[in-house]
């Protein structure tokens, strides 16, 4: 799949490369021959111009001083009437032929000569005449020539340079979907892993609770125990997997509302009060002033749970709990200090992860690695950062910072 589209993409840097070198040769090579035709056309315009005013055409051919520019005079026959100047009559005597146009410009080749030329008659003493202009334009056309093939010389090594160039913009272009690619399929694996787990169980006890028709409800009720806590987790992982894939598609949108943090601090921690309790464990809550918060309730009450219940699940017996509340200028600072296991330096980066646990929670906690990542994402959509400190077997902290003017 990705080969063929690096092809594409390969094909489309190349191409858009070649066209816009091929445009820019155009626009050099036009604008260049433009200037030259424009200076050569400039000089035999102003020469025509003072012929019209002189008395004396034919003097001005002695007074000019360009080499490359002749003047010729045609009679009403067509016949040549005035000398050409030195070298230039061995090489143009047979050549020189009547003009093809009057009062326009054009090119015209004499022998082996380029020249350029403009003709203008009139009435004189003598009769009739054709006054014609020619301006040698050998080095304009060799200077041109030489322009062009630099270019078409430059178009085809930049096409092939385009080529190679386009094929290492197209693999910088797949990392990111590569790497998306390779997230979603470890997201789909691991979330039918997890699946898998709670339906196996399920089905395994179902069976047995089928093989035993006559048994009382008393009999089976560690079966049906385990079915009602495997159901739950089932319940968990799939709102879960539903708030992360809604969050990814944009469909969820915050209901955002002025509340006391210090309140939803105290609900939250009251809602623990009992199973901190039960596990012998402390938690205290750090908090000088009324703080109010500008944003969605009940996502930030679903954050400071999973952060709590994620620093119950790694601290022992007589282990301690922090929740701090503060505001530093236009932000408010929410910190979870817990005196756990901590987590490795190694995989600090990576427990925002989707489903990423460590080995040794995976094994002895019931977690599915989910809820740091909706973490995560709630403060994020509230133009928020997360922070995590670690440090293995002394604790970790969490430390969210919340603007208190959000405006996402």
């Amino acid at each position: 799949m990705f080969k063929k589209t690096k092809i594409r993409l390969t094909i489309i840097n190349s191409v858009v490369f070649s066209l816009l070198i091929g445009i820019l040769s155009v626009i050099i090579f036009t604008y260049t021959n433009t200037r030259l035709y424009k200076d050569v056309d400039q000089s035999l315009l102003w020469t025509i111009e003072r012929i019209q005013k002189s008395d004396n055409p034919a003097g001005l051919q002695i007074a000019n001083r360009d080499p490359r520019l002749l003047m010729i005079i045609w009679d009403e026959n067509k016949q040549r009437t005035n000398p050409l100047p030195g070298a230039n009559v061995v090489f143009l005597e047979e050549e020189l032929k009547y003009p093809k146009k009057i009062n326009e410009l054009y090119d015209d080749k004499v022998g082996n000569m380029n020249y350029r030329t403009i003709s203008i008659q009139g009435d004189t003493r003598h009769g009739k005449i054709t006054l014609q202009l020619l301006r040698n334009i050998d080095s304009e056309k060799e200077l041109l020539d030489t322009l062009l093939i630099i270019l078409l010389v430059g178009w085809v090594i930049g096409s092939i340079l385009s080529v190679i160039a386009g094929n290492i913009l197209a693999d910088r272009a797949l990392i990111p979907i590569k790497n998306a690619w390779q997230k979603q399929q470890e997201f789909v694996s691991d979330a039918s892993h997890e699946i898998r787990t709670p339906l196996t169980v399920i089905q395994s006890r179902l069976e047995l609770i089928l093989r035993s028709p006559n048994a009382t409800i008393e009999e089976k009720a560690q079966d049906f125990s385990i079915l009602l806590k495997e159901n739950r987790r089932l319940s968990k992982l799939v709102a879960s997997l539903l708030t992360l894939a809604r969050s990814d598609s944009g469909q969820i949108q915050l209901n955002r509302n002025m509340f006391s943090l210090n309140e939803l601090l105290e609900e939250v921690i009251s809602h623990f009060s009992e199973i901190v309790s039960f596990q012998n464990k402390e938690i205290s809550l750090l908090i000088s002033n009324t703080h109010f918060y500008y944003g969605d309730q009940e996502r930030i009450h679903q954050l400071l749970v999973i952060l709590i219940d994620n620093a119950l699940k790694f601290t022992k017996e007589n282990d301690s709990i922090q929740i701090s509340c503060e505001q530093i200028k236009n932000h408010i600072v929410l910190k979870v200090q817990d005196s756990g296991v901590g987590i490795k330096e190694e995989n600090v980066t990576r427990i925002f992860d989707r489903f990423f646990q460590e080995d040794e929670s995976r094994t002895s906690k019931s977690g599915i690695g989910l809820g740091l990542s909706i973490a995560k994402w709630i403060v994020e959509e509230h133009n928020g950062k997360i922070r995590v400190h670690s440090k293995k077997d002394v604790g970790t902290t969490f430390e969210i910072i919340l603007p208190i003017h959000s405006t996402k």
